[in-house]
């Protein structure tokens, strides 16, 4: 069954949007976070509270109907019908928003909550919102009682509308922009699968990561492969056709093609741009203007090796996938589209893992570990740093940086944490291991064997991170080497 789950969490996001609410004078912000991610679940639970009016625009509603809807909502919210009354081919924005100013007016003592959910809906090609509302904004601004907040999944609009010196909206915004990031480990644990095991917990968070739509779909039930063959390798599901509502979102029908290709050729181990041009035979030019995009939209990132400058085209740079779900999508789910397509019950998980005593998918499970501890470890990701794994690494101050390290044929460190409190590098290795039977000293053996020279003054320490309880025989001799274990209990 499919354990829906009401609104839980984002303590962080309401006292952020009280803070909003409550500031003297007028407002205008920029709620953000990936599609999917409970935007719309967070407005409407905060607008539930203190009022105002919620405006969600609609893919396949035209400009004339989404004026009609919120006229509609506009008359609701002040009580008198006025707007709804208005043939709606004579309906326009300027309209509406002119009644809104003379009710602020009349009504100065009142905050007037408005929110615009969807924008990129709203503010389509050719319906004139974004203009009206900037100059809606002039009048509003001056009532000081108005409190606006746009919201929506697409980077490319708030790029486009917001952040270049031409765009429409640019300076508006009065508070700093809210971001709406995925739950954490221990949230999705404690919200969602509770008897679930830790081990269980990681990989549903490799495959999708902490995003409530989607953790909201898993058929929960307490076998844990037959939870993930019916949520994602049956015919109903609905993660094969996500991508395309993904990059649908940024990018425009004629480059959807290239675009997944582009991502798909990342693989398991990144590429540089000169890779990814040979790989798919795209000019370097259009690679390098996509990567871009990609990059900014948070769909990939890249990793700059923290060792001597590399040149950009060969091995400085190397993109991966960032997105839980785009990763897993790719390495995974792609493979078996057709096998998927044709059954309604089926046990494809089964057969893909590894073992039949271990959770271990190939040319998966090992970048998704490792893009798991990085979120863990990313302070935007988790500005709280609860989990034990910062003591374990001894990270008491929020002002340490991350990065990777390595050099051409050599093999790449996941992850180094530097400080300049301590002065100390640590080099962590990320290990997805099947079985226990996997835990030995090899492990260690390549922790210490990264050769990686810190800043001049800084000491070195190092780290195993682990999906299974370490033997006892690992514990000694990590002792002896000086490695330090990470367990799956120190990140949740």
């Amino acid at each position: 069954m499919k354990k829906r789950i009401n609104f839980v969490g984002r303590k962080n996001e309401l006292q952020k949007l009280s803070e909003f609410y409550r500031m003297q004078g007028a407002g205008f912000l920029h709620l953000r976070g990936r599609r999917r991610i409970g935007k719309s679940w967070l407005l409407i639970e905060y607008q539930t509270q203190v009022g105002g009016v919620y405006f969600q625009g609609e893919q396949d509603s035209s400009t004339k109907e989404l004026k009609s809807t919120m006229a509609h909502l506009w008359d609701e919210y002040v009580g008198k019908k006025r707007l709804s009354l208005i043939r709606q081919r004579d309906l326009t924005w300027d309209g509406i928003f002119s009644d809104i100013t003379d009710y602020a007016i009349q009504h100065a003592e009142q905050t007037i909550f408005l929110i615009f959910d969807e924008i990129h809906w709203i503010a389509k090609k050719n319906s004139g919102f974004t203009s009206k509302i900037k100059n809606a904004w002039l009048s509003w601004e001056k009532t000081g009682n108005i409190k606006v907040i746009i919201c929506g999944s697409s980077n490319k609009f708030f790029d486009d509308k917001t952040a270049r010196e031409s765009s429409v909206l640019r300076g508006l915004r009065t508070h700093s922009d809210i971001w709406v990031r995925p739950f954490s480990l221990s949230e999705v644990r404690k919200y969602f699968f509770p008897e679930w095991s830790l081990e269980e917990i990681s990989l549903i968070y490799m495959m999708i990561g902490g995003v409530p739509y989607y953790l909201n779909r898993i058929s929960y039930t307490k076998n844990f492969i037959n939870a993930i063959n019916k949520t994602f390798f049956t015919r109903s599901t609905i993660f094969l056709d996500e991508i395309d509502e993904i990059i649908n979102l940024e990018f425009n029908k004629s480059s959807k093609a290239k675009i997944r290709t582009l991502i798909s050729s990342l693989g398991q181990k990144g590429k540089t741009i000169t890779n990814i041009c040979r790989s798919t035979g795209i000019p370097e030019s259009t690679v390098r203007e996509n990567i871009e995009k990609l990059v900014d939209y948070g769909l990939v990132f890249e990793k700059k090796s923290m060792g001597k400058p590399l040149k950009k085209n060969k091995s400085g740079i190397k993109y991966y996938m960032r997105d839980f779900y785009l990763n897993f999508y790719f390495q995974v789910l792609d493979e078996f589209r057709d096998q998927i397509k044709e059954n309604t019950k089926c046990n494809i998980f089964s057969n893909i893992l590894s073992s039949k005593v271990g959770f271990y998918i190939p040319n998966f499970s090992g970048l998704a570990f490792e893009l798991l501890i990085e979120s863990v470890i990313d302070r935007r990701a988790n500005p709280t740093m609860q989990e034990s794994i910062f003591s374990k690494l001894e990270l008491r101050e929020k002002n340490y940086y991350f990065g990777y390290y390595w050099e051409q044929n050599s093999t790449q460190i996941d992850l180094i944490i530097e400080s300049s409190v301590d002065r100390e590098s640590r080099i962590l290795e990320a290990k997805w291991i099947s079985t226990k039977a996997g835990l030995t000293d090899r492990y260690l053996e390549q922790v210490l064997q990264n050769a990686y020279t810190p800043p001049r003054g800084y000491r070195l320490s190092y780290y195993l991170v682990i999906s299974k309880t370490p033997t006892k025989g690992l514990r000694e001799a990590a002792n002896k080497l000086n490695v330090e274990i990470i367990e799956l209990t120190d990140i949740f």
